[in-house]
């Protein structure tokens, strides 16, 4: 099972391609970019959030790449720092985040083209940021985990605390790989992932997604 990635950047698809890949192993999905591309494992194009929100609207382009790659879902991830730029402003403490998702989510809808399947779409709507899904990944201290502000920095913090020799996370770095892959390698299985998705609601909904196209298989396979 093909999967296409429509993402911020390189270091957003690779936590997904991470997820993804161990949560939909039984089948045998694998995940490719298609936004922003990548060549050599670097960043080829424009990312951040304008050009998710450009991709998915613009003409038929991600239609044609999805189709000449054969992709069964598509995924669209964005972060949530700066909703208020994209036209979906929060207000701390008086938003449930659970209407925020719903409203972000909404907001990315509205945007995709009209040609296109939305019953293929998964919505990857990270609550600030998609290092947020991460401090678990690192961490069991329940206070940190349940994080959706300065996320970076906390992650970064556990990071300097357990390997002196690994460098920090920075989205508009390549020496960040390393980073990222200290990380992931973390959690390997899917109930790792589960325990991971409990603290960050835009995770367990993206989780919920990838359950569904489990259960959808599983009853396809049945008849």
């Amino acid at each position: 099972m093909k999967i296409g990635v429509v993402s911020e950047g390189i270091s957003d698809y690779g936590v997904i391609k991470h997820i993804v890949e161990i949560y939909l192993k039984e089948l045998d999905a694998y995940t490719i970019p298609l936004k922003p591309k990548q060549k050599n494992n670097i960043q080829v194009g424009f990312g951040t959030w304008q050009g998710v929100l450009e991709y998915v609207a613009g003409n038929d382009l991600m239609i044609k790449e999805a189709v000449a790659e054969d992709c069964v879902h598509i995924i669209i991830q964005i972060d949530t720092d700066v909703s208020p730029e994209y036209g979906v402003p929060f207000n701390e403490g008086k938003d449930m985040l659970d209407s925020f998702y719903e409203n972000v989510k909404g907001l990315i809808e509205s945007r995709i083209h009209t040609d296109i399947d939305r019953e293929i779409i998964i919505y990857a709507v990270c609550i600030h940021t998609l290092e947020c899904w991460l401090i678990p990944f690192i961490t069991d201290n329940n206070g940190k985990c349940l994080k959706i502000n300065n996320c970076i920095r906390t992650v970064n913090n556990e990071i300097s605390s357990q390997h002196k020799n690994i460098n920090v996370l920075d989205k508009n770095s390549t020496n960040s790989k390393n980073a990222y892959q200290f990380i992931l390698k973390k959690k390997k299985k899917v109930d790792d992932i589960k325990k991971c998705a409990e603290y960050n609601i835009g995770f367990q909904k993206f989780l919920e997604q990838l359950e569904n196209i489990k259960l959808n298989n599983e009853e396809e396979i049945s008849e």
